[in-house]
């Protein structure tokens, strides 16, 4: 599911889905890659809770009829001092024109230290694709509650 242009665009993939028996059923994990006119970062795995996808959706429906304020997608790590993803959709004037707000970060460690990396952008989306990408949305995870259990 991409959002945005060929310059400019986050895209989300799906990588996995707890099984039902697991303490976290439902809970599903995407990729997330982010560019802007070259400049590129991917997180290899971001997981979403049924609660914060269905959270998203509806402020998503909302956000659509109004186009004020902004949406922002949560996932299990948000309140981490190493959240792997922040993204908001939020309006830059009255007239509805949009744009979209990513942070990717990535954890690695350098002997025993640990290394955050984080890539941070915002870019213009153009208004008349947001019905597209809340379809995106929408489809990517009713395909994904419908999922079955993929290894990352």
């Amino acid at each position: 599911m991409r959002v945005g242009d060929e310059q400019s665009f986050v895209e989300f993939e799906f990588k996995a889905r707890e099984s039902d028996g697991s303490p976290r059923a439902g809970d599903l994990a995407c990729s997330v890659s982010v560019a802007n006119d070259g400049f590129y970062g991917t997180v290899s795995s971001v997981w979403f809770s049924p609660e914060d996808r269905e959270e998203f959706l509806k402020q998503l429906g909302q956000f659509e009829r109004a186009r004020i304020g902004f949406v922002s997608l949560s996932n299990l790590s948000s309140l981490s001092d190493y959240n792997p993803l922040i993204f908001e959709i939020f309006s830059v004037d009255r007239l509805g024109h949009l744009a979209v707000k990513v942070e990717l970060a990535k954890i690695s460690y350098l002997g025993e230290e640990l290394i955050p990396s984080k890539v941070s952008m915002s870019f213009l989306l153009d208004g008349e694709q947001f019905n597209s990408v809340v379809a995106g949305f929408r489809k990517l995870f009713s395909e994904i509650d419908g999922a079955t259990e993929q290894p990352i």
